[in-house]
């Protein structure tokens, strides 16, 4: 008979999903009711309770999602109520508003993803309402073996066959903007998600999730879509696992991967790619956890492996931009690590939101190999171009003295070079998203006009924070705006004011522009500029004024460029 898990057990992978940052005070726990969400609800309360300290959470909060899809929904959101009351576990009940912006009518039929999108984003806005930087799910090593088996079905890499991940980040969402389904902007890179369970089986007769509720006189609901086939792709492999008698052994814990020697493991070319192919529900489950396990623990080390890459390869650039020099970059041999360093450095500059398939190229494997060939060409034919992403990829030549210089031609050179680089940016707007004015000067999608800020009350909203781009966050101190206004009326006779955010040098910075009259006051740049290119940064007209209130407006990058 499966064990219970133990509390020494649950610390042991609770602290492998830990943040890179550590715990938030509080932490909120994704709960369906089910026998998944309610272990993981009660071993992360008994673990605050008997391992206290600053390696934990202060409190944990249970966030239940009434999707109203069927009609036994509501009673069990109600079950989940009272289980957290039970626990001594504050909870919080949301509805999906369906039909109300952003979220669609109801639906009735293929509703998978779109309850799913539903969920996901009440679940962001009550953790975040809640004062919650983190949540955890309790997703388990079968729902590993689901979403690797989908992913290779729709021709996924090894990395996607890998599952999920045990801690990741959040990101910006899956929207398509401010206002969208799914949309987690700037504070999206601030929240994470966790999922301690991952590498815990759940196969009938020995799960050790189940045995845990016995052991503990949990009570719990089970969704009787769950192994309705006809439901969903994710039903009918699920139904098709449940049939599979696993070996004695799949009813132990997973023990997390060793303290391997990543920093001297330069090729991974030994591990087996193929795994991902191999998986087949005619292998057994036993068979698939391994593989699963398997292609986790590569990432891991991919991950490490491209880390300490980047930091041997890249060299000082303006800001949202990643600078690679030729010779050390050629020094990465493998592959699969091309292949991640590509998709980091892609998802880290491009413009769509971070965490988005759009910002990795879609993993599009013809994407990702014109860049890879582009980059480790041994007599390159140097040419700017976009492989994807939105990322514009240019050849560069590194003075003396570290700065950047355009290559004005298209020749091959040796790659033994030391003043070759390539510069991953922005991709320039397309010409058809610009409009042209009256004096000619061209307006596109990154000029933003704020100037209903300058006559925005203060009041509760002090300070509001605004993403740009999808790379820059703009932090806006509305008692310090009002006061530069009230100089400005004080020292002029104009009312007509314009706060603009516009983009300045080849890079697409931001800047924060007032404009009156036939003048103009720069607000703010990044914090943060390349010291060789401060000289491309326009200069504006003069004023007379000396404005007293610094601060009022601060840009940072919103990007980071981790694995997670």
């Amino acid at each position: 008979m499966p064990r219970p898990i133990s509390v020494n057990e649950f610390r042991e992978l609770f602290e492998r999903c830990t943040p890179p940052r550590g715990w938030p005070k509080k932490l909120a726990v994704a709960n369906s009711g089910g026998p998944d969400s309610t272990c993981l609800l009660f071993l992360i309360r008994r673990l605050l309770q008997e391992v206290a300290g600053n390696k934990c959470p202060e409190s944990v909060v249970s966030l239940t999602v009434d999707h109203r899809l069927q009609k036994i929904s509501s009673a069990m959101a109600e079950h989940c109520r009272m289980t957290a009351a039970t626990l001594g576990v504050e909870h919080i009940m949301m509805h999906i508003p369906w039909s109300e912006p952003p979220f669609p009518p109801l639906p009735t039929r293929s509703f998978e993803k779109i309850a799913r999108d539903a969920r996901y984003h009440v679940l962001f806005q009550a953790m975040t309402h809640s004062g919650s930087e983190a949540i955890a799910f309790g997703h388990h090593a079968d729902d590993q073996v689901e979403t690797a088996l989908l992913r290779s079905a729709m021709g996924t890499t090894e990395f996607g066959a890998a599952g999920m991940r045990p801690c990741r980040r959040w990101g910006m969402g899956f929207g398509d903007g401010e206002g969208a389904l799914g949309w987690a902007g700037g504070e999206g890179m601030r929240r994470w998600v966790v999922r301690p369970l991952l590498t815990v089986p759940k196969a009938s007769n020995h799960s050790r999730i189940l045995a845990t509720c016995n052991e503990n006189a949990l009570e719990y609901v089970t969704d009787p879509t769950n192994f309705q086939p006809e439901v969903t792709i994710r039903n009918a492999i699920r139904q098709s696992l449940a049939q599979q008698s696993p070996q004695e052994s799949s009813g132990k814990l997973a023990s997390p991967s060793s303290n391997r020697s990543l920093a001297t493991q330069d090729s991974v070319a030994n591990e087996d790619l193929r795994l991902s192919a191999a998986f087949s529900l005619r292998q057994g489950l036993e068979h698939m956890y391994t593989a699963v396990e398997l292609l986790s623990n590569k990432r891991e080390l991919i991950d490490s492996i491209v880390t300490q890459k980047l930091q041997y390869c890249r060299r000082e650039s303006p800001p949202s931009t990643v600078l690679l020099a030729v010779p050390p970059l050629h020094t990465v041999e493998d592959p699969s690590v091309q292949r991640a360093l590509v998709l980091r450095v892609l998802r880290y500059v491009s413009f769509y939101p971070w965490g988005s398939l759009r910002a990795e190229a879609h993993r599009r494997s013809a994407s990702l190999s014109r860049i890879v060939d582009s980059l480790w060409c041994l007599s390159p034919q140097r040419r700017s171009f976009v492989g994807g992403g939105g990322v514009l990829w240019t050849p560069v030549t590194l003075t003396k003295g570290g700065y950047i210089k355009m290559e004005q031609k298209s020749v091959p050179q040796k790659v033994q070079d030391a003043s070759l680089a390539w510069i991953a940016s922005r991709q320039p707007p397309l010409a058809k998203s610009l409009t042209y004015l009256d004096a000619g000067a061209r307006k596109g999608p990154l000029h933003v006009d704020l100037t209903h800020l300058i006559h925005t009350r203060t009041g509760d909203a002090e300070k509001i924070e605004l993403l740009w781009d999808c790379r820059f966050l703009l932090q806006i101190n509305l008692n310090r705006l009002t006061a530069i206004k009230q100089q400005l009326q004080s020292s002029t006779s104009s009312q007509d004011y314009r706060l603009i955010v516009e983009p300045e040098t080849r890079w697409y910075l931001p800047r924060v522009m007032l404009y009156w009259n036939d003048r103009s006051l720069v607000l703010a740049r990044p914090k943060r500029l390349y010291s060789a290119d401060t000289h491309a940064l326009k200069p504006c007209s003069e004023h007379r004024l000396t404005i007293r209130e610094d601060n009022a407006i601060t840009i940072e990058e919103a990007r980071v460029l981790d694995a997670l």
